[in-house]
């Protein structure tokens, strides 16, 4: 887990093969990236673990697929 720059945080779901981003206060999601089954590719998966955010690029330990996975995000 980590927080944004814009105060909300970023969870790795590791049983639901899933990234969330949360309100911290309402823990609300308010965005997820995959698709609750494990896969690999674009917006896919297989038992995330880590998450690591400086500023606009977000890093994502893909554990299953022996992968770092990076976003960038646009920060309006």
């Amino acid at each position: 887990m980590d927080v944004g720059t814009d105060g909300l945080l970023v969870v790795a779901d590791q049983d639901a093969h899933r990234i969330a981003k949360i309100e911290p206060l309402g823990g609300e999601a308010l965005g997820v990236i995959g698709t609750g089954l494990p896969g690999k590719g674009p917006n896919l998966f297989d038992d995330p673990e880590g998450v690591a955010i400086r500023g606009a690029e977000y890093f994502f330990a893909d554990s299953d697929n022996n992968r770092i996975v990076r976003y960038v995000v646009a920060i309006y």
